[in-house]
C-alpha cells in the first residue's frame, strides 16, 4: 500500500447529476485565465511565460499564487492553466492544469468550461449558504458531487464538438478548490497535484492515471479495450499514454474514462504550498526537490514557479512544463489535518 493510500480513507461516493448550461461570466472573473491561454501560444520552446497573483478581501484569506509555463523542447504548445481567485466571488480560489495531447483544443476547452460549470454547480447547490464548520459534512458532500459532476459535464460537451468536428484531442485535468480552510481535488490523468507540508515533506495528493496500473488495466480490459506496450509507454489499445483524459472521445467505448478521482484536506497550520503541474515537471523533478525549490523561495510562490520550470527544462524534460504553485500558509482554519480519498 503507498504512502498516498495509507493517510487516505475512502468516503462516500455521490451520484447526483444535474443539467447545467453554460452561463454568462463576467469578463474580469476571466481575464487571467484567457490573458494565460492567449500568451501560452504564441510563447516560444525556450521561453517561460509567468503571471502571478494576490487578493483579499478586508479582514480575509489572502490567496497567493504563482504560475509559470515552458513551451520547452516540444514544437507545439498544448498546456493550460486556469487560476480564479475569488472564484465565485467567494474567499476561495480555483487553480487548474490542463495537459493537452493531440492538439490544444481539448485543454483549451475543459480550462474555460470546467471552472465555469463548478461555480454554476456549487451555485445552484447553494454552497454559499452553508457553513463549512456547523454543516460540515453537507459541505463535503456538497463539493465533491459538484467537482465530479464538473469534470463529466465538461468532458461531454468536449465529446459532443468533438465528435461533430472529428476531433481527437484529449487533455489531462487536476483542479484545487480551496475554500474555508479545505482543499478540495478532482484528477483525471497523469498530471499532478503535491502538497508540501513542514511536518510531513512533499508528497503527492493525486494518482496517475496509466494504463499499466493493475486496476486501470482490469477495468479497461472489462470493456473490451486492451493495454499494450508502443513507443515506450504502455497505451490504452496501443493509442493512448493514460487511461483518464476529458476528451478522447473515440477511445471511450474501449475504457478511457473522464471519471475523476477526488480528494479532500483540512488544511493544517504546517501546510505550505500546493503544486500543480504537467508531466513535464514531474517526469524530471522528484517531489522532494519541487519542496525544497519552494521553500528557498517562500517569499514568492511566483519565483517558485519559474525557477521550477527552468529547472525541469535544464534537466532534460522533452514535454510542455506547466505550474502553479499555490501559498497555503495562513490559510488554515487551525484545525487537525484529515485527508480523504472522496472518490476513486
Amino acid at each position: 500500500m503507498s504512502f498516498v493510500s495509507r493517510m487516505f480513507s475512502p468516503l462516500l461516493r455521490s451520484n447526483i447529476f444535474r443539467n447545467v448550461s453554460e452561463s454568462a461570466f463576467s469578463k474580469k472573473s476571466y481575464l487571467y485565465l484567457y490573458s494565460t491561454i492567449a500568451s501560452m501560444l504564441i510563447v516560444n520552446r525556450t521561453t517561460a511565460h509567468a503571471s502571478s497573483g494576490s487578493i483579499a478581501a478586508a479582514g480575509a484569506q489572502c490567496f497567493s499564487f504563482g504560475v509559470s509555463h515552458m513551451q520547452g523542447r516540444r514544437s507545439y504548445m498544448e498546456d493550460v492553466t486556469s487560476v480564479i481567485p475569488s472564484f465565485m466571488g467567494l474567499q476561495s480560489l480555483f487553480a487548474g492544469v490542463f495537459d493537452g495531447h493531440s492538439g490544444k483544443r481539448a485543454s483549451v476547452f475543459a480550462a474555460d468550461l470546467l471552472p465555469k460549470t463548478l461555480s454554476k454547480l456549487l451555485m445552484d447547490n447553494g454552497l454559499a449558504s452553508v457553513d463549512p464548520v456547523e454543516q460540515e459534512q453537507r459541505f463535503l458532500d456538497i463539493v465533491a458531487r459538484c467537482m465530479r459532476e464538473a469534470v463529466l459535464l465538461t468532458d461531454k460537451s468536449f465529446c459532443k464538438l468533438a465528435t461533430m468536428q472529428q476531433w481527437t484531442d484529449g487533455t489531462t485535468a487536476v483542479a484545487a478548490f480551496i475554500h474555508s480552510g479545505h482543499m478540495f481535488l478532482s484528477n483525471t490523468g497523469d498530471s499532478r497535484a503535491v502538497l508540501c507540508s513542514k511536518s510531513q515533506g512533499a508528497f503527492p495528493l493525486t494518482r496517475d492515471h496509466k494504463p499499466d496500473d493493475p486496476a486501470e488495466a482490469e477495468r479497461i480490459s472489462s470493456v473490451g479495450g486492451f493495454v499494450k506496450f508502443s513507443s515506450g509507454a504502455y497505451r490504452v489499445n496501443g493509442i493512448l499514454a493514460m487511461s483518464r483524459a476529458v476528451g478522447d472521445c473515440f477511445l471511450k467505448a474501449v475504457g478511457v474514462t473522464a471519471e475523476p478521482d477526488l480528494y479532500h484536506r483540512k488544511l493544517r497550520t504546517d501546510d505550505e504550498f500546493l503544486i500543480i503541474a504537467s508531466d513535464g515537471l514531474w517526469d524530471v523533478l522528484s517531489s522532494d526537490t519541487v519542496h525544497k525549490v519552494a521553500s528557498e523561495n517562500d517569499a514568492s510562490p511566483q519565483l517558485a514557479a519559474e525557477r521550477l520550470v527552468e529547472l525541469a527544462y535544464r534537466n532534460g524534460s522533452m514535454d510542455n512544463i506547466s505550474v502553479v504553485v499555490v501559498d497555503l500558509r495562513n490559510l488554515s482554519e487551525g484545525h487537525s489535518s484529515t485527508a480523504s480519498v472522496l472518490e476513486r
